[in-house]
């Protein structure tokens, strides 16, 4: 709820419906995650081979990698034009990018 509050559209591969093979879910999550301007690493992602995974597809595609301890909630949300109207002007995001 903090993502969408902050003006995220969030996508979550733990909300797809039980019943599939274990690849189907690979493909969604792939098509999902490549699609994404960001991913958020929620608590305890290093634990999970799936975040490890989805953390290294997003380093090697160039989508922003950010931790959700580090969201405040008071803060502007990320859109793609304040990220690059930011870039132009050469300042500093909101969030930390580790």
């Amino acid at each position: 709820m903090v993502l969408e509050h902050l003006g995220y559209i969030v996508l979550n591969p733990a909300w797809l419906p039980l019943g599939m093979e274990y690849e189907d879910y690979i493909a969604i999550d792939d098509a999902m995650l490549l699609q994404s301007d960001i991913i958020c690493l929620l608590p305890g992602w290093a634990k999970s081979a799936g975040a490890r995974r989805e953390k290294k597809i997003a380093e090697r595609n160039g989508i922003r990698v950010m931790f959700y301890k580090n969201i405040r909630c008071w803060e502007r949300p990320f859109t793609t034009a304040n990220h690059q109207a930011r870039e132009t002007r050469n300042e500093t995001h909101d969030f930390r990018w580790d």
